[in-house]
């Protein structure tokens, strides 16, 4: 089968991976989940929805191998997680487009749920797409 550059590739594989939002616990991914949508939600750019959709929607030209569900952890406290938030595009879109940063109001919320910021599990639900031709 052709790839999606038009070459055929004998015994090639394809994979495909993203991860969601991470979470933590309902009053958390509450709060991480208003952020993301509400807040700077008009941010992301129009192709974000295909990591919202584990990428089950993108164009695969390929005979799909089933994959294991799997997730990553890590162990933060509530500044690596600010830092991290810090890096996402529609955060930066948000402080261009509005001249603010949208982060203080955000760690001021999560205070509540994620007292004294301190290190927390967070889970990384991992979506993988496996291809050959």
């Amino acid at each position: 089968m052709p790839s999606a550059a038009g070459c055929s590739c004998p015994g090639g594989v394809v994979a495909a991976w993203t991860y969601e939002k991470f979470r933590v616990d309902a009053a958390v991914d509450a709060v991480i989940d208003h952020f993301y949508s509400e807040v700077v939600g008009i941010f992301w750019p129009p192709e974000r929805r295909y990591v919202e959709e584990g990428y089950r929607t993108l164009p695969f030209p390929w005979h799909e191998a089933a994959q294991p569900l799997f997730s990553f952890q890590t162990r933060w406290d509530l500044g690596q997680v600010m830092g991290y938030l810090a890096t996402w595009s529609s955060v930066q879109r948000f402080k261009d487009s509005l001249g603010r940063d949208p982060l203080p109001e955000l760690r001021a919320r999560l205070l509540g749920p994620w007292p004294h910021g301190e290190p927390r599990t967070l889970r990384w639900p991992i979506h993988l797409r496996l291809g050959h031709a």
